[in-house]
């Protein structure tokens, strides 16, 4: 353990502290993009602002009050993280701009059917049923549109194949209900 923490903590928060973030990195993939010495000096912190409210005689240590609030913690940042990934993942890509921002290639719209490109009503129905889609799904269908094969979305997805087929399936699903069977 980092030697900046000399004075401030004992040992023994010390190793309470390291002990929840391994504990809780292992636990949940979520906190993994965080590193962990981060996360150690962030629930170190927090636990220095909230060490004051202990109360002796209420039943728990302080090492399992310490516990308490640094799993609480924890699990609030990654309640966070994940309300943060939502939100991020429900905005709609529109047919006009390439799918992917860091390899642009053709907009969507120019995958379509020469009868279906220009047709508003088709587009707009097509734009609906795709912010129907999840995050995952609308990335499959993407890759469908240019022709890449189930087995290459699995590799680049890091998702296996039968994912991939009940993505697909769910996908069919949502367009059927739709009235846009032809487009997937």
């Amino acid at each position: 353990m980092p030697m900046k923490y000399e004075g401030i903590f004992e040992d023994w928060e010390k190793a309470v502290a390291n002990n929840i973030v391994n504990q809780q990195w292992e636990k949940w993939p979520g906190l993994r993009r965080v590193g962990k010495d981060f996360l150690l000096s962030d629930c170190l912190y927090h636990w220095h602002r909230r060490r004051d409210t202990y109360q002796e005689g209420k039943g728990a240590s302080i090492k399992s009050y310490m516990g308490i609030v640094l799993r609480r913690y924890l699990a609030s940042l990654l309640r966070k993280e994940l309300a943060e990934k939502r939100q991020a993942q429900n905005s709609a890509a529109s047919l006009d701009y390439p799918l992917n921002p860091k390899d642009p290639g053709p907009p969507l719209r120019d995958t379509l059917p020469d009868s279906r490109r220009h047709d508003p009503r088709f587009l707009l129905d097509l734009e609906t049923s795709r912010a129907r889609l999840t995050p995952r799904q609308r990335e499959i269908c993407d890759l469908l549109a240019y022709q890449t094969s189930k087995t290459k979305i699995a590799g680049d997805l890091n998702l296996h194949r039968d994912t991939i087929y009940q993505e697909i399936r769910r996908i069919r699903e949502i367009f059927r209900r739709d009235g846009l069977e032809e487009y997937p």
